[in-house]
């Protein structure tokens, strides 16, 4: 979002219901927030290349060619998270969710930097790039996606999560924890740890559960999938829990907050997990998705904590 949007004060349902509007969002965007003058558009930085940023980048660009529009994104190659659940249930591969940026530059004329948005000066409005390079903008639109909360999670950091993948960055840590799935034994036990609200794609672990839950009827039907919530409730709940018992049987088992659910502690050596009242878990393959934060250059830029009437 835009600092001009974020510091509106625009609760998240009318924000919503505005950009739901699609057929006057290019207008509105193009044409009213970002005309200077009723001449030159003006240069406009998208940080962040996943679907928002993407997205952002190419309506602004449909919607008024003359906005100068620079996309700055340090992969060159972007995963989708939405389908890399069906890589790790063996219904896709990786090169299915792999996208780049050429239709971006070539079709719609955005101009693409792969490097990474160091500092935002949002009193001069400047952008520092990893590269020490400097742009400008007349406006900005910050898009990062999620960082993880390490430590948040007793036990679980960055070195922990090469061994206990989260995943819940679409790439090497999707396709580590598909090599543990292969590796696993049969009759092994897949635990997921799933995170307290907020987090990015409420259906996600529940998806990802569904999946391996499959994979596993195909590949190894001795094994079986657990569940640790903090959570006594989940997006989609009822839907879920009734395939799982027509489809897979006794083959999910998910506990909730209430029934001591709820991970305090990770070993990522031994891949166990203590719950809240004392429990220890241990896991075959273990997938622990941890508390999670707006990309960390939102924070930078004072963009991440939410506005007056923000619900």
């Amino acid at each position: 979002m835009s600092h001009d949007v974020i510091r509106s004060g625009l609760s998240r349902r009318q924000l919503i219901k505005g950009l739901g509007a699609a057929s006057l969002l290019p207008l509105a965007a193009g044409a009213a927030l970002f005309a200077i003058g009723g001449q030159s558009a003006g240069q406009v930085i998208v940080v962040g290349g996943g679907f928002g940023g993407a997205t952002a980048a190419k309506y602004l660009k449909r919607a008024n060619p003359a906005i100068e529009v620079i996309l700055v994104e340090p992969a060159e190659t972007f995963y989708t998270c939405p389908f890399s659940n069906l890589f790790l249930g063996g219904l896709r591969d990786m090169r299915s969710i792999a996208h780049g940026y050429d239709e971006l530059t070539d079709r719609y004329g955005v101009r693409v930097i792969h490097a990474t948005a160091e500092d935002i000066d949002s009193a001069a409005r400047k952008v520092t790039l990893s590269t020490g390079r400097v742009l400008e903008y007349d406006r900005l639109v910050l898009s990062p996606g999620i960082d993880i909360r390490w430590n948040a999670l007793e036990g679980y950091d960055e070195a922990a999560a090469e061994k206990a993948p989260h995943a819940w960055k679409a790439g090497a840590q999707t396709e580590l924890l598909r090599r543990q799935l292969e590796e696993m034994e049969d009759g092994g036990t897949f635990v997921m740890v799933a995170p307290a609200n907020p987090f990015r794609c409420p259906p996600g672990p529940y998806e990802r559960a569904s999946l391996i839950a499959h994979y596993f009827s195909e590949y190894k039907p001795k094994s079986k999938v657990l569940i640790l919530d903090a959570k006594d409730n989940f997006s989609k709940q009822g839907l879920f829990m009734e395939g799982w018992e027509r489809l897979y049987g006794d083959r999910i088992e998910w506990v909730g907050l209430s029934d001591d659910g709820r991970v305090t502690r990770v070993d990522a050596d031994t891949l166990e997990v203590e719950t809240e009242f004392g429990t220890v878990h241990r896991a075959d393959v273990l997938n622990v998705i941890p508390p999670q934060k707006a990309g960390w250059i939102a924070e930078r830029a004072g963009s991440s904590t939410p506005p007056a009437g923000y619900r």
